[in-house]
């Protein structure tokens, strides 16, 4: 049984899938197979998969229809044999030392899920706990998710193989958001000992063609249903005071100004079927409840004025004042 499994989820990978696959093949730690999960690519993803395979054991590669992001992750794991997993995205990689780190980690603490930081362009994410610790608890854990999307991710923790057994995707399979976050709750709460280390064990690559940078009419959603699970969670710590609220509320109206924003640079959408889709941000429950009771100290002054406008519905107001500020810059 090797010690971790690397499960990489690849679809339409091509540009960046060998240098995501020789950051797990030359770990200074090599105790890991690699689970590649060609998700029906249309391009030579699923070739270069088969290639590595060709040439190292420790590669094993499943193809299969498109199925989906989180369902590739689960077909990785269940085909896996390792005590631990570890998950990569196809266009980022692993630092040099990752698995060797993660393992030390494992065996000074004897936890069954470690958190770790990625670095976007070379720059550590936040320290989410401000130092490592032994024992995460999972009031701290659900807390910091409020407003802290980074720590949703599956990418930055390994968890012990048997905390899969009971993971249920079916409610949210077809979700192209928050899908991590439904998981790693899962995974948390079956989770005996959660650790974390503050150092960045994982490289993330900016893509500004991927599915954050386009409008997706479900995103907000998909992040209300995913945000009231972990609510569920909050409330039963009895967490769910005005302060927490706030947080739900404040990453709720960052998201709303996020997607108005999508929406104003879509060139290929006309302006009726804008202001329909700024329309349905502002009628959402989650919205009129959220615009009274939230925090915008972070936010700029051109989130704000978006925030604003929505608020009062001047929809126009949006779509010229977005493209004035897209011009500029």
């Amino acid at each position: 049984m090797p010690r971790f499994s690397v499960v990489v989820p690849v679809y339409n990978a091509e540009k960046y899938l060998e240098k995501c696959i020789t950051s797990v093949l030359t770990q200074s730690f090599d105790d890991i197979e690699l689970i590649l999960v060609d998700d029906g690519s249309p391009d030579s993803s699923g070739r270069i998969c088969d290639s590595f395979a060709a040439t190292d054991n420790r590669v094993k590669v499943i193809h299969q229809q498109n199925q989906g992001h989180i369902t590739a992750r689960m077909n990785g794991v269940k085909a896996s044999t390792g005590e631990y997993i570890l998950f990569l995205d196809s266009d980022d990689w692993f630092l040099p030392d990752a698995t060797q780190t993660a393992n030390c980690a494992i065996e000074r603490y004897g936890c069954d899920m470690l958190l770790f930081r990625l670095e976007r362009g070379g720059v550590p994410c936040a320290d989410f706990f401000g130092g490592e610790r032994e024992n995460v608890s999972k009031a701290d854990y659900y807390t910091i998710n409020l407003d802290s999307s980074a720590l949703n991710s599956l990418v930055i923790r390994t968890v012990k193989r048997s905390l899969f057994d009971n993971a249920d995707i079916s409610s949210f399979k077809h979700f192209i958001n928050s899908e991590d976050l439904l998981l790693s709750l899962q995974l948390v709460n079956q989770a005996k000992k959660i650790s974390y280390i503050p150092s960045a064990l994982y490289s993330y690559r900016e893509n500004e063609n991927g599915i954050t940078a386009t409008f997706n009419k479900n995103a907000l959603n998909e992040f209300v249903k995913s945000r009231a699970v972990l609510w569920a969670e909050i409330q039963k710590l009895g967490l769910d005071n005005e302060s927490n609220t706030i947080k739900l509320n404040t990453a709720f109206m960052r998201r709303a100004a996020d997607a108005a924003l999508q929406i104003s640079r879509d060139k290929n959408m006309k302006f009726s079927l804008k202001k329909e889709h700024y329309k349905k941000i502002t009628d959402m429950p989650f919205f009129k409840s959220a615009v009274h009771k939230f925090s915008s100290a972070d936010f700029g002054l051109a989130k704000r004025l978006r925030i604003k406008l929505l608020k009062n519905r001047f929809f126009t107001l949006i779509f010229i004042t977005d493209n004035i500020r897209n011009i500029l810059l």
